[in-house]
């Protein structure tokens, strides 16, 4: 057989896209020979389909061509370069999973496969995941445009790429004050109308309400997901009702938008330099920081109630990684005084960034054990304050030192993870240490 052809242009990869996934069907030698080979995926939204690498990265690949492609000279190396002028390799647990679904009748998808979209597709695909997986399992239960007033202490007179620097800057690390708040469910996604135009968008995680009206006079705030909240170019009212007809111009009014539309609408944000303000990976010292800048006022309400778990993302070996939100934390952190839960005692220097006594927050039941449980682990009521030295012995120390200050937090937090419908056996707990 002809040595075969590398690809030219992205028009070839589509309809090689198109005859993979009809030869998959048809052709039980593809899959008995060749199916378990295949780690490079790619995947094209327009088209909804995946492919893998030397079936798509060269000219009118056929299954006749594919089953004797031996001696021809195919090499996915190749086939790897000259797909990436179009593909970029992305870590979306999400189109893995659905990978595997779709691919079960054929066989099984290898545990190392990787996933390649087209980049023009990207941030499309990030946006709508991002939003569904942080909102219940249904999906976004609603889109509420909310008004930003110019008038509010919190924005004064400032600009909309001032304001934009604010959400960059300010709202990933704190909650967002409100006079008078909107009567929506968590999960919904909230578009920021800010001087004629929407200037962001974020994910509503809770709302919280104050035991009094604070002195600039508000009634509570609202804890958005931090990795949900996206900036954009401006959008405009003219463009708004190209994708909700029934829009009739900004108020100074919180408004209902059709969820049915929120697909029309991330396709307008694609053409919006649409970013979100913050990265998805963060570790331990990191985590910590973010609650030190979170500012939290000390009249807030916690009320220990279940909560359903997010998902965070995967890391390499395909392990759940579940989110955390810095927010709970610094929750946890105020309501403890800024002590250390262990010992109280423990005073050993001041925050430059609070100026309290400085404390870590440290999940009594770890984080990474969160698939043993039905509910959210990132809840109050698990969130222990800890000086930086207890909280170093309970991840470092020995078995025999970890385990008296475990025995203390466990008792004085069980009533509370009950409420939390978190249910655990010391025994268990200190298990998790080991």
């Amino acid at each position: 057989m002809d040595e075969l052809v590398l690809i030219e242009d992205l028009i070839e990869v589509k309809q090689n896209m198109i005859q993979f996934n009809k030869d998959i069907k048809e052709n039980e030698e593809l899959r008995r020979r060749f199916f378990s080979h295949f780690r490079q995926w790619y995947y094209i939204k327009e088209l909804d389909m995946f492919a893998p690498s030397k079936y798509i990265g060269y000219k009118n690949m056929n299954v006749l061509k594919y089953n004797n492609k031996d001696g021809t000279g195919a090499d996915g190396r190749k086939t790897e370069a000259v797909l990436r002028n179009w593909f970029e390799k992305k870590d979306i647990p999400e189109l893995l999973e659905e990978l595997q679904e779709r691919m079960n009748g054929y066989g099984k998808v290898k545990i190392n496969s990787e996933i390649h979209i087209l980049k023009e597709e990207i941030k499309q695909i990030e946006y709508e995941l991002a939003l569904n997986k942080k909102s219940n399992s249904e999906g976004i239960p609603a889109i509420r445009l909310l008004p930003m007033s110019a008038d509010d202490p919190e924005f004064g007179e400032k600009t909309i790429e001032d304001v934009q620097e604010w959400f960059t800057n300010e709202l990933p690390y704190r909650v967002y004050n409100f006079k008078r708040g909107m009567g929506t469910p968590p999960g919904t996604l909230v578009l920021f109308q800010y001087k004629g135009r929407v200037i962001a968008s974020a994910i509503l995680e809770e709302k919280i309400l104050y035991k009094e009206r604070t002195e600039r006079g508000y009634s509570g705030a609202y804890n958005f997901v931090p990795s949900s909240i996206a900036i954009f170019t401006p959008i405009k009212p003219n463009e708004l009702k190209s994708v909700w007809d029934k829009f009739k111009g900004f108020n100074q009014s919180s408004q209902n938008l059709d969820i049915n539309q929120f697909n029309s609408f991330s396709n307008l944000l694609l053409n919006k330099n649409f970013r979100y303000v913050l990265e998805e990976n963060r570790d331990e010292e990191y985590f910590q920081e973010e609650i030190e800048r979170t500012e939290i006022d000390s009249s807030i309400l916690v009320e220990d109630i279940p909560r359903e778990p997010i998902i965070g993302k995967y890391n390499h070996s395909l392990t759940i990684k579940w989110k955390r939100n810095h927010v709970t934390s610094k929750k946890a952190i105020v309501l403890a005084g800024f002590k250390c839960e262990y010992d109280n005692s423990h005073m050993f220097f001041k925050s430059s960034t609070s100026g309290e006594n400085y404390v870590e927050a440290h999940h009594l039941i770890p984080m990474e054990f969160q698939k043993q449980f039905e509910n959210s682990l990132d809840v109050e009521a698990n969130i222990i304050s800890l000086c930086a030295l207890c909280h170093k012995k309970v991840h470092h120390s020995t078995m025999e030192e970890k385990k008296p200050i475990l025995k203390k937090l466990f008792l004085e937090r069980r009533n509370r993870l009950e409420k939390c419908e978190i249910s655990i056996e010391l025994l268990d707990l200190i298990t998790m240490y080991k």
